[in-house]
């Protein structure tokens, strides 16, 4: 009687330490995936898309992780990488910026994922998870060149003209929903890393990017129906009261 007693207490006791070591065990943080350039001629796209993302997540205080990813510089290498996001359920939202990011075959491989496009690109937002902050350009920007392909002709384009290889450009217009980051954001941002390539256009919209994911994952929000500091999204994806601001190419935060 006593050994059967001793027997079924070390069996609850076995019981009671996997159920305690099982409850021990923390959630998979939620997270925010980033792809966009890291690596070749439009690098700098990433990282001051990154520096701004992180700051928006230090800021808040949000506990999620942030997940860069460089997109390969193809749109073959982009939409490999947007699927192989599908297969991690604990990336809620995505983060796209680049000419590769943001194509409609590779939306199509981030399946059902929440994808905000950040800024403009050649592509409209293809299905009701995703969502563009930016103006509609499209009347005016019916397509965006290769920067690099105009010398001497006159041209326009959106963020991607912000960039610092492209400061003083002649005859060339940045067509933009961002405003230049004042003092004290552009500090703000420094301070994240010192190495951190200037925030142009491009890091204010992450920023306020990254802000919409972090709403919309806390909520339990589709990213077409977050709206924050004036910002909300129209029935096409794109941002609604978005102004479309002229800039010289290069355009700077000061």
């Amino acid at each position: 009687m006593i050994q059967r007693f001793a027997f079924y207490l070390c069996f609850a006791l076995i019981i009671c330490s996997l159920l305690s070591a099982c409850a021990a065990v923390p959630p998979t943080p939620r997270k925010i995936a980033l792809l966009a350039p890291f690596e070749g001629q439009y690098r700098e796209i990433g990282y001051e898309a990154l520096y701004a993302a992180q700051m928006a997540l230090q800021e808040t205080q949000a506990h999620y992780v942030l997940l860069p990813l460089d997109d390969g510089g193809t749109e073959t290498s982009a939409r490999e990488r947007a699927q192989a996001f599908t297969y991690d359920p604990s990336i809620a939202v995505v983060l796209a910026l680049g000419p590769y990011a943001t194509t409609p075959q590779v939306q199509a491989a981030y399946g059902t994922l929440p994808v905000l496009l950040v800024g403009y690109w050649p592509s409209i937002p293809q299905s009701k998870n995703i969502a563009a902050l930016s103006a509609d350009l499209r009347d005016t920007l019916p397509a965006i060149p290769d920067p690099y392909s105009y010398a001497e002709q006159e041209f326009g384009g959106a963020e991607i003209l912000s960039l610092p290889q492209f400061d003083g450009r002649k005859g060339c217009v940045v067509w933009s929903s961002a405003q230049p980051a004042d003092e004290a954001f552009t500090a703000r941002y420094k301070a994240m890393n010192t190495f951190a390539p200037p925030p142009r256009l491009i890091a204010p919209l992450t920023y306020n990017a990254a802000k919409i994911a972090i709403i919309a994952i806390r909520d339990h929000t589709a990213l077409r129906d977050v709206a924050l500091n004036g910002i909300s999204f129209d029935e096409a994806g794109y941002w609604r009261e978005a102004a479309k601001y002229q800039y010289g190419c290069g355009a700077s935060s000061s």
